[in-house]
């Protein structure tokens, strides 16, 4: 595509501009054509998901809660559906606490049969109900017989602030609600010409066809529809993908407009008139002159809307997640505990048992609570009772306990003595203070705070609402733990005061279930109570114009295009990214902050098929230029390094680049035995064994095998690629490097009977990086003055036998936090005129290196170089691993240990390769195993911390001219934390020749190298 168009611009003389033009407004218009696909809508719905999941959390409504039929409750009460008498509770409860208002999304379509109670008509019979006349009887056999449905319509009309919903059938997209003019038959008695007269005129000159319309309507008994304050449809429409990411506001059935029951309810908690509402297609809903919710303002609220009425529904979060839950169960104990302290109040006689008996013979009647929970309220409630009664008669503690005991345990009347004692006090300071100290602020501290603490609350608030008499006696149990906004919370019954809720089922495997932006499958209850929030707080989301979203698409396509044209690769890849980072920015915060949803997955795709078409134009060149990179540098870099100079082959030329780097130089000594011994065939294969392992563990870490001078191996990290960890992984890949260096120690002295060692040092400064030569023939290297600090400091190892790696203190500050460092020496270096501080590399800090190899996989050269380990290395790998276990403890280095115990009996090569090649595929799946192992192997033991302390010590001493103290901490301290400290050995001898010979008067503890 990109030539066709490359040549029509040659031949037009078109210029890179105006290609650039041409390739993005063929890839924006593609990406439109793409747009209007099913998957590209999905797509732009997961996106908007998203945006939900990963914005700040929005403002909820302390006031908002669920009234939740949830597990609990079902296990409780029984499946649904459940009988009315639950729901009259419901209602009573939350009439008793002057909850503001509250919705069912659950619907009452079906009348209840009487119930018959015998119990009510056995107990008259037995006696114990009085005179046995016969209007009294007449009076109990009607008594005997409950109709459910009266008692839930007479609880809602006194309550007066409870909405109900109804169910519809939506038509089929294309039919009216009609349905070929004839609406389907709804079955008889559900009231629903009684529903009808609630239904809104459809307003002259809107577009009924753009109204979802129903086709069928279960309405509430008529009764329930009288007795509510409210009615309106509650199914939501889910958006293509199944999600519920709208709230439909207006519905339309025959020649009507309905509403949901969330519109109703905000009519009278707002006070507007739904006959009033301005509808603009596809703009807007405006509630006009409505209540600003919390305050006495009155505004025009405009709810933004789609062309079908829908409302994008600002999800808060999670069900779980977002606002107060009261189960259900929580909910009919407050009104068991209410119907307690009713029977309570009007008993007049001092029985324990009898009151016991009738509060939890009602209690159980009707099972308002579990049988625990309606023993633990009969005996509470009557224990209150009667201590208040023993109160008034002026008993003392001791014997009100005598009282009690031959019914309930002391725990019990301790608690409840404390409370209804409290409560008294409490009582009477309210009305003698009216408005003065604070109640009970004179109260004993006691054992029972928070049942006093939980009375006063609730004392307070039946004094302001005189209603002292409704909270006799005065028992009041915890506070209910119950989440609020995600997180348990504490919750007393008189919190429901003012609140605002949704009712309905919460359970696991009820119907109620759809995914929302935030969960698979959240009840529905929950989509309700979110627009209600969205429109009280104002909080409304909107959508950009679909003209602006084509017009962004185009932009972009073609903005991405003329850079492509007019740039190079990377910095075409690098502007594009950011601009689609911007993008991407700029939509999200549009979202949170503004409530704007802008389309984001088809200006992307037109930002990305601009991209790769001008990408397509210098793939070859590009691919040449990598061929002959790789060839270079393949086997002396990383491929990370690798990649980075295949796409920057440009960087590498005959110049220099000042660069933060680290230095590596290490050595192999003793070849001069090795030569001596080692045949001149044999030989490149022993240093084979010996370079290969330790230049992939530096390639493993990011280094540059800057090049290899016979045994010498010199290695550059943060060159050519920045990197500002590059001392950190010099110092890790020194400790690595050793790990493996003492396997090979063994198969030297095995195969060939040599003695070896291997001298390290490493440096971080300033280089010049770049390649050095001619044109025809130059290497990719470092230079400067790091670079000779860091060969010194290798072939310092001589003056000390270090067995570890030595670096300076221009490179301390950067890797201290990641290794363990040992003060070594202050050292003139050759060459130098100023001392330098030195240290020992003794190993890593085990968290440091799990934190960068977090996430990486066990690394592959390990299979190269357990596969081809000759025998006698496979006898070093044994000694290696047997000693990484004892040290490490790890289940991972016995099994290691084990294997190579196993493959040293084996004589055949190719049957220890195919066991190797076995076992590295068994472990290789084990990351996160192994790096918890190398942790721990290349960190220094307790001993050597130790040791590394007294060292400092020592040395102090020493560069203090205390010779015989410094020989003394040398030798009875560190020694005896590490023997074979090579270094404390090198200063007592070192100490001892001063002794003999002081050093120079002007002595500041140098000491001066003398060979390179």
């Amino acid at each position: 595509m990109l030539n066709i168009i490359r040549r029509i611009g040659f031949l037009t003389g078109f210029s890179k501009p105006v290609q650039g033009i041409v390739i993005g407004l063929c890839a924006g218009a593609i990406a439109l054509v793409l747009g209007m696909f099913q998957f590209a809508a999905d797509l732009e719905l997961y996106t908007v998901d998203l945006r939900y999941k990963l914005r700040p959390p929005i403002k909820t409504l302390p006031a908002l809660g669920y009234i939740d039929f949830d597990d609990a409750s079902l296990r409780l009460f029984g499946p649904w559906p459940w009988p009315r008498l639950r729901h009259t509770v419901l209602v009573n409860t939350l009439h008793f606490y002057n909850a503001r208002a509250a919705a069912f999304d659950v619907f009452f379509v079906e009348r209840e049969p009487t119930v018959f109670y015998p119990s009510v008509l056995k107990k008259f019979l037995s006696g114990s109900s009085g005179s046995k006349n016969e209007n009294e009887f007449l009076r109990v056999l009607d008594d005997s017989f409950r109709n459910y449905d009266e008692e839930f319509a007479e609880a809602m009309t006194k309550y007066g602030n409870i909405y109900l919903s109804y169910y519809t059938i939506r038509a089929s997209e294309g039919a009216d609600s009609k349905s070929n003019g004839i609406v389907r038959p709804n079955a008889p008695n559900t009231g629903l010409d009684l529903l009808k007269k609630t239904f809104l005129p459809i307003p002259k000159g809107l577009n009924s066809g753009a109204l979802y319309a129903d086709i069928h309507i279960d309405a509430p008994l008529e009764e329930f529809i009288t007795a509510a304050k409210g009615v309106g449809y509650a199914e939501p429409v889910l958006d293509s993908d199944s999600i519920v990411r709208h709230y439909t506001l207006l519905r339309r059935y025959d020649n009507y407009m309905t509403y949901p029951v969330v519109l109703k309810m905000l009519s009278n908690i707002m006070d507007f008139k739904l006959s009033e509402i301005e509808v603009a297609p596809g703009e807007h809903i405006m509630l006009k002159n409505a209540l600003q919710y919390g305050t006495d303002m009155r505004q025009d609220v405009k709810i933004p809307i789609y062309q079908r009425f829908q409302m994008p529904l600002n999800w808060a979060g999670a069900f779980h997640e977002t606002y107060t839950h009261i189960p259900y169960e929580l909910m009919s104990y407050f009104y068991a505990v209410i119907r307690a302290k009713q029977i309570a109040s009007g008993y007049t006689g001092g029985s324990y048992t009898e009151l016991y008996d009738e509060i939890y013979s009602y209690l159980m009647e009707d099972t308002l609570i579990s049988e625990d929970n309606g023993r633990g309220i009969a005996a509470e409630i009557t224990s209150a009772l009667l201590i208040s009664k023993y109160i008034d008669r002026s008993m003392k503690e001791p014997e009100i306990y005598r009282q009690l005991k031959p019914y309930i345990n002391e725990d019990t009347i301790g608690r409840v003595y404390a409370v209804v004692t409290a409560s008294l006090q409490i009582e009477k300071e309210l009305k003698e203070n009216r408005g003065g100290s604070d109640p009970a602020a004179n109260i004993k501290e006691s054992s029972y705070a928070p049942q006093i603490a939980e009375a006063l609350k609730n004392m307070k608030w039946y004094y302001s609402k005189n209603r002292l008499k409704e909270a006799y006696p005065y028992y009041f149990p915890n506070a209910a733990t119950l989440i609020k906004q995600g997180q348990p919370g504490t919750f007393s019954p008189i919190d429901m005061e003012g609140m605002i809720f949704m009712t309905g089922l919460a359970g696991t495997g009820t119907i109620d279930l759809n995914p929302t932006p935030y969960e698979p499958a959240a009840p529905m209850v929950s989509f309700h109570l979110n627009a209600i929030n969205s429109i009280l707080t104002g909080q409304f989301l909107h959508s950009a114009p679909t003209a602006y979203n084509h017009a962004v698409t185009i932009a972009l396509s073609i903005l991405t295009a003329i850079v492509g044209v007019l740039t190079g690769v990377i910095i075409t890849s690098a502007l594009t990214a950011a601009a689609a980072a911007a993008y991407t920015f700029l939509t999200y915060k549009l979202w949170i902050m503004k409530g704007y949803r802008i389309d984001l997955v088809i200006p992307l795709t037109g930002m990305a098929l601009a991209y790769i078409t001008v990408l397509v134009t210098q793939f070859v060149r590009m691919f040449l230029e990598r061929k002959k990179v790789r060839s270079i540098f393949g086997q002396m870099v990383s491929p990370a390094v690798l990649k980075t100079m295949e796409e920057n082959p440009d960087s590498f030329t005959l110049t220099g680049q000042r660069k933060a780097a680290a230095v590596f130089f290490s050595s192999l000594n003793g070849m001069d035995e090795a030569i001596r011994k080692v045949s001149p065939q044999e030989l490149p294969a022993l240093l084979s064994i010996y370079l290969s392992p330790n230049s992939d563990i530096i390639m493993n870490y990011g280094g540059y095998i800057d090049k290899y001078e016979g045994h010498v191996i010199m290695a550059d990290f943060g060159v050519p690629i920045d990197d500002e960890l590059a001392a950190v992984k010099c110092a890790f890949s020194a400790i690595e490097q050793r790990l493996d260096c003492a396997a090979f120690k063994y198969y030297a002295e095995a195969a060939y009977g040599l003695s070896v060692s291997v001298s390290i040092g490493f440096n971080y400064g300033y280089v010049s990086a770049g390649n050095m030569g001619s044109e025809e023939k130059f290497q990719y290297t470092v230079m400067g003055d790091p670079v000779n600090v860091a060969a010194r400091l290798m072939a310092a190892n001589s003056i000390y036998n270090s067995d570890y790696a030595i670096t300076g203190e221009d490179t301390v500050p950067v890797i201290s936090e990641f290794v363990h460092l040992r003060l070594l020496d202050r050292l003139l270096l050759k060459g130098k005129t100023k001392p330098l501080t030195i240290y020992e590399c003794i190993g890593w800090k085990p968290e440091a290196y799990l934190k960068l190899h977090s996430g990486k996989p066990l690394p592959p050269y390990f299979k190269d170089l357990w596969i081809k380990a000759p025998a006698a290395k496979i006898i070093g790998y044994v000694h290696l691993w047997e000693r990484i276990y004892n040290k490490t403890a790890h289940p991972l280095a016995k099994t290691i240990w084990d294997f190579f115990n196993e493959c040293r009996s084996v004589a055949e090569p190719l049957l220890y390769k195919k066991m190797a090649e076995d076992f590295y595929k068994k472990i290789s799946g084990n990351g996160s195993t192994w790096h918890e192992m190398m942790a721990l192997a290349g960190a220094p033991t307790e001993n050597d911390l130790t040791a590394s302390r007294y060292f400092g010590e020592a040395l102090k001493l020493y560069w203090e001219r205390r010779w015989d103290e410094a020989i003394e901490v040398f030798v009875k301290k560190v020694l005896q934390y590490a023997p074979n400290d090579a270094p404390a050995r090198s200063f007592i001898n070192r100490i001892e020749s001063y002794k003999e010979n002081p050093p120079p008067e002007h002595w500041q503890g140098e000491f001066i190298q003398t060979k390179k």
